[in-house]
């Protein structure tokens, strides 16, 4: 699928993991497909990119996404913090708790303090998950039924198609997405107005 090129506004980059299967039906875990969201100007979910890829192998997935889940829920209390102070004081405990266990993660307070200059309407839309929630749900819809996929390039075209429709229901806008827009452009100015 060919790649849009964004507009300029909050873009949200995600991976859905969709494995192929060979002409055997076993399951290709060394192939999947990647997806990548965005957000319009106008405030409206855009899929941006679909590609099949390498993929690591899914014992490494299942160990990694069970430890961040449980890593998730205290991480929270982070990013969910009302402003920087609330944030740095969340991470410490975040820190005492998972430090060991993924060090980089919690000792660098750099990658995650230039999240507190955006207003809490713009946080949100960075943070939620629900939109690829929503999308995976679909697609693993569309290819459950399907017991082969015998290249890259049907697994495209069918997660296109599967894009096509889902798009069609995305007819509401980011709740508050004028206020968003508005502290967007006190942000960043010349660089969004000019495409609005």
């Amino acid at each position: 699928m060919a790649v849009k090129t964004p507009e300029p506004g909050l873009s949200i980059r995600v991976h859905g993991l969709h494995p192929l299967q060979s002409q055997e039906g076993r399951a290709d875990l060394s192939r999947a497909a990647y997806v990548v969201l965005g957000v319009t100007t106008e405030g409206y979910k855009e899929i941006l990119s679909i590609t099949v890829g390498a993929n690591e192998s899914s014992k490494f997935w299942l160990g990694m996404l069970n430890d961040l889940k449980k890593f998730a829920s205290d991480f929270k209390a982070v990013y969910n913090a009302p402003n920087e102070k609330a944030g740095l004081e969340a991470l410490s405990d975040v820190r005492e708790k998972w430090g060991k266990k993924y060090p980089y993660a919690v000792s660098n307070w750099e990658d995650v303090s230039p999240f507190f200059q955006f207003p809490d309407a713009v946080r949100r839309i960075m943070y939620t998950t629900n939109i690829i929630e929503g999308l995976n749900r679909q697609y693993r819809k569309v290819t459950k039924t399907k017991s082969v996929f015998p290249s890259d390039s049907s697994l495209e075209k069918m997660l296109y198609l599967a894009s096509l429709n889902v798009a069609k229901k995305w007819t509401q806008r980011y709740r508050n997405w004028d206020q968003v827009l508005n502290q967007l452009t006190v942000l960043y100015g010349e660089r969004l107005t000019q495409y609005l």
